[in-house]
């Protein structure tokens, strides 16, 4: 049954990698890099809970602080155009 999941989550991460490259704005093309980032560390969750791999479960937590931290930095580069 998870792994169906995985097939679902790796379908959908081509529809945000579409909204990443097609998005008509910055602000839809940041929400898209979000919305991939957070597939992707369900899918290491899910891989982590397959193959009880444990370990993956730490870097999933690190890859997700890093991605919010990351996305803020982004979002307020952008909204200050340019301005650190």
């Amino acid at each position: 049954m998870l792994n169906i999941f995985m097939y679902i989550f790796v379908a959908i991460l081509v529809f945000h990698l579409y909204r990443i490259i097609k998005g008509p704005s910055v602000w839809d093309r940041l929400l898209g890099l979000n919305l991939f980032s957070i597939n992707m560390i369900i899918l290491m969750i899910l891989y982590a809970l397959i193959n009880n791999l444990h370990y993956l479960l730490d870097i999933a937590i690190v890859y997700a602080l890093l991605g919010f931290i990351s996305i803020v930095f982004i979002a307020r580069f952008i909204q200050r155009k340019g301005k650190i």
